[in-house]
């Protein structure tokens, strides 16, 4: 079965340590049309934004460290008390998003189907 790797290391892994050839790299990407810095495309630098933001994907499978993300915005709150975390989650295994802080923008993706 061909096997597919979301980040460089992982399919370094497949082939230097399993010897298996069949993997390919698919790295994660953002929709451009959706999340993109209007300033970049007047190249222009980009300005700071208002209130600090931070991102993170939402999951409730231990694996994904969703815990050490959370933990690392409570430490990094403390020295900036107005940020914001906006969360995202594909929803497939994920319970409601009861352990994201208040005030935390959440938002499930759609996922697209042929």
């Amino acid at each position: 079965m061909h096997k597919i790797a979301v980040a460089q290391w992982l399919a370094d892994i497949a082939r230097n340590e399993y010897g298996d050839l069949s993997v390919s790299l698919v790295p994660p990407t953002v929709d451009t049309k959706h999340f993109y810095d209007p300033q970049s495309r007047a190249k222009q630098p980009r300005g700071k934004q208002l209130v600090p933001t931070v991102a993170m994907y939402y999951s409730t499978t231990p694996w994904k460290g969703c815990d050490i993300a959370l933990k690392a915005l409570s430490i990094a709150a403390k020295q900036i008390p107005n940020l914001r975390l906006v969360a995202f989650s594909s929803g497939h295994g994920s319970l409601l998003p009861t352990l994201l802080p208040d005030g935390t923008e959440y938002n499930k993706a759609l996922l697209k189907t042929n």
